[in-house]
């Protein structure tokens, strides 16, 4: 049933009872009237008053005050001396609500006990009990003969009308009861005013009926304002997040984006300053940017000026879960450290910046003021703001790294590109020698190097041919090679081809200088001239030098000897200088160590025997067929594998 439903029923049931009361009151002959001397029962007057105190019940609506108000009634229609008023409440306990002449400790007394068996009936059997007068009716209960009562009235107080029929019970129960008595001295208290008492008993339960109805509508209405309140937050805090959202995916600049999700997460939480932290491959946290708010705007905060509670930060990071501190000076504060002591924070929420499972860093935000204590509800619009910053994060950091691998693609390509240029773009053609050469670099960038050289005053009959190798690979190695190119063509212009010693202990002297400590560069020279006919060689710390014998068919390995430049001054003193003797027909491979060392899939080196048995086959070839076939077996052996090195080859063949 309705409540509006419910409520016409109580408005006629209340009239019903009232129309009862009223004719009760007025009508002796129904309620037993006054006995005249001719027999005849006088009609006693309307009690007006007793009218007034009804219909006032109909206008209580505090639970308590409806309670006194019936008390009060009960006591003036009866006229008894004493009473009280019990209801059943929880656990079908009896309690002691409100007494006239009586009250609940005075119950307790061994002195003012009132009949327990006549309560206990009532409720027992929902009828009422009256003893008009005890000694005529032989009642010799201890309590009634101990405080010299005549006369006891007690009525049950039935509940549940109205629920009982909406559910289908069998009828009302009883809730509680009103009982009344007077001495021997007082008023006697008979059927009238046990009829009148029952009828004003059955409006008092629909009178207490309505309270609870309308206590309960109260409480419904504060439970949907406060549904409501919550629907109204939820909604601004969603409305806030969609904010933040478009406002923290408007850009994938990092330092822009550190100083958007700052200031956002101070507006939202309402805290005074706050920062990021981001984890640096070592998972050490580090300090980005620092916010504050200020009557002007937002103002940035150096990290030297933003103190913080390191602790609160690092429980963060290393339970991976978010930490809010209210009343964190309060004495109660089991999380309070040093810091925020000595800085007066009042307030702290710390949440780690997660995306997928990663921890990338942290935001942090704090408060001096009271009255910007933070709550469950701040908390849990930080950690959702969080989310989504961390997320705005990755994206920025992939798109950073990106823009990074990009530049650095394109800048190793402009690089390689350079490096392409200053390789031979032409085999020199020179009397009495077959030349070719062969660089395939394993990353963008080599460290490896080859070059001929030609006598510029004797291009066709005099040159010198260069093969090198830097320590290390990629763009560090390939700017060390890039220099040592650039000093080497001054030294052959200036030396000329008979003297590949001096131009090696020259460029040491150089590199020395100019290489960090760790790099280093092997070379080996030979120069060729065709008037003198001299052959010769220097190296300085290279490979070996592998000689294929066209009258024998046969292949040697010989160390070349030296020491690596860059490395120390005193290298010059290892550096040698020798004849390559060379018949016709006989040929010399100059190789750096990635031919040697090139691998399979499952890491196996080629090793020096192959790269024999590989020149040893091709050696009777042209020079560039001689590179050709070692490169085939090299791809061979390789197959699917990655090339792990630099791999250069030089062949200097006498025809």
């Amino acid at each position: 049933m309705g409540n509006e439903a419910r409520g016409i029923q109580l408005l006629a049931e209340i009239n019903g009872k009232l129309d009862y009361v009223l004719k009760s009151v007025g009508d002796g002959k129904q309620l037993g009237g006054v006995v005249g001397v001719d027999g005849e029962v006088e009609t006693a007057p309307p009690d007006v008053d007793v009218f007034k105190m009804t219909t006032r019940l109909q206008t209580l609506v505090d639970p308590q005050e409806l309670l006194e108000a019936i008390m009060d009634t009960m006591i003036y229609v009866s006229k008894a001396e004493r009473g009280f008023l019990m209801l059943i409440e929880e656990g079908r306990k009896l309690r002691f609500k409100v007494g006239r002449a009586i009250d609940q400790q005075g119950l307790q007394t061994d002195n003012a006990k009132t009949s327990r068996s006549i309560i206990k009936q009532v409720i027992t059997t929902g009828q009422p009990v009256l003893i008009n007068d005890t000694k005529k009716q032989g009642v010799t209960s201890t309590s009634i003969s101990g405080l010299q009562l005549r006369t006891e009235l007690c009525v049950p107080m039935r509940f549940g009308t109205r629920e009982a029929q909406a559910e289908g019970a069998a009828g009302p129960q009883v809730g509680g009861v009103i009982y009344l008595d007077s001495r021997m001295t007082r008023h006697e208290l008979t059927q009238r005013e046990l009829e009148l008492v029952m009828v004003l008993a059955d409006q008092a339960t629909i009178t207490i009926e309505n309270s609870r109805l309308i206590e309960r509508s109260e409480d419904s209405r504060v439970s949907v304002q406060q549904d409501q309140g919550q629907i109204l937050k939820l909604k601004e805090n969603i409305t806030r997040l969609l904010e933040v959202g478009r406002a923290i995916s408007s850009t994938l600049v990092l330092d822009d984006l550190f100083v958007l999700i700052v200031d956002k997460v101070l507006e939202v939480t309402r805290a005074e300053r706050g920062y990021i932290m981001l984890l640096d491959d070592d998972n050490k946290p580090v300090f980005k940017i620092g916010r504050a708010a200020a009557p002007s705007g937002m103002k940035p905060l150096e990290e030297t000026s933003f103190f913080f509670s390191r602790t609160i930060t690092g429980r963060a990071l290393n339970e991976g879960r978010s930490i809010c501190l209210t009343d964190a000076m309060g004495s109660d504060s089991q999380d309070a450290s040093v810091s925020i002591m000595q800085m007066e924070l009042q307030s702290v929420m710390c949440v780690p910046l997660m995306e997928k499972g990663q921890t990338l860093g942290l935001i942090y935000v704090d408060s001096k003021a009271s009255n910007k204590e933070f709550e469950q509800s701040d908390l849990e619009l930080f950690e959702a703001l969080s989310g989504q910053a961390a997320i705005a994060l990755k994206n920025a950091m992939l798109y950073e790294a990106a823009k990074e691998k990009e530049r650095i693609e394109s800048e190793l390509a402009i690089a390689s590109g350079i490096q392409q240029d200053i390789l031979p773009k032409e085999v020199p053609v020179v009397d009495g020698l077959d030349l070719f050469g062969y660089m395939k670099p394993a990353k963008e960038v080599s460290g490896d190097y080859y070059d001929f050289m030609p006598d510029v005053n004797r291009p066709g009959e005099a040159v010198t041919v260069c093969i090198g190798d830097v320590s290390g690979k990629g763009v560090p190695a390939g700017l060390v090679m890039v220099m040592a190119r650039c000093f080497l063509k001054s030294l052959v212009d200036y030396y000329g081809p008979s003297k590949p010693r001096d131009m090696l202990v020259h460029l040491n002297s150089i590199l020395v200088d100019e290489v960090k400590p760790g790099m280093f560069m092997t070379m080996l020279l030979i120069g060729w001239d065709k008037a003198t006919g001299d052959l010769l060689y220097s190296s300085a710390g290279h490979e070996h030098i592998i000689f294929y014998r066209a009258a024998t068919k046969e292949v040697e390995a010989r160390q070349s000897g030296g020491a690596a430049l860059g490395i120390s001054q005193s290298s010059e003193k290892m550096i040698e200088e020798n004849v390559l003797d060379l018949a016709v027909g006989d040929t010399a491979v100059l190789y750096t160590d990635g031919v040697t060392e090139a691998m399979d899939e499952n890491e196996v080196e080629w090793e020096m025997e192959n790269f024999l048995a590989s020149v040893k086959k091709h050696g009777h070839l042209p020079a560039k067929e001689i590179v050709d076939g070692v490169l085939a077996e090299i791809a061979e052996h390789r197959g699917k594998a990655a090339q792990s090195d630099d791999i250069t080859m030089v062949v200097v063949k006498r025809i």
